[in-house]
């Protein structure tokens, strides 16, 4: 269970190592790791459930892999708007995560960190470079909806 910490202290490394230009993958995860995690957040289907990124490609005729991008992917040439979407239902929200992928999420990222604060996901998620890299492992493949094959 994931558990709020108030003090904010443990994670103010963090800031000196954000930056770059738009787009940049280091505007928003801290700089300084030999690899990095991408986590694909699941879309909503039109006739409920969800679908990660490797079924709404399936879905729209494309294919998935480690660069892609959800208005590539649902073929939309508009990356804010999703004019011309092929995928019928809702795109991936912004800045949330339904419950049932973040319940996921500290298997996978304990896979690949130290401890920081016993029991806290959120303490492992943020205890500071030291911790071990999260390379794209086939459980964040699999969490991701990318198949083996891929990178």
């Amino acid at each position: 269970m994931l558990r709020p910490i108030l003090d904010p202290t443990p994670a103010e490394w963090i800031s000196s190592r954000l930056g770059g230009g738009f787009g940049a993958a280091c505007r928003t995860v801290p700089r300084g790791y030999a690899a990095y995690a991408r986590l694909c957040h699941p879309a909503e289907r039109d006739r409920g459930g969800w679908a990660n990124w490797s079924e709404a490609a399936a879905e729209t005729g494309r294919r998935a892999h480690g660069a892609m991008q959800w208005h590539a992917l649902v073929g939309s040439p508009d990356p804010v708007n999703l004019t011309g979407s092929l995928w019928r239902g809702s795109p991936p929200g912004r800045g949330t995560l339904p419950s049932h992928s973040l319940a996921a999420l500290p298997a996978v990222l304990g896979d690949h960190t130290s401890t920081s604060a016993p029991g806290s996901a959120l303490g492992k998620a943020t205890a500071g470079p030291t911790r071990r890299p999260c390379p794209a492992s086939s459980s964040t493949r699999r969490a991701c909806g990318i198949p083996a094959a891929s990178t």
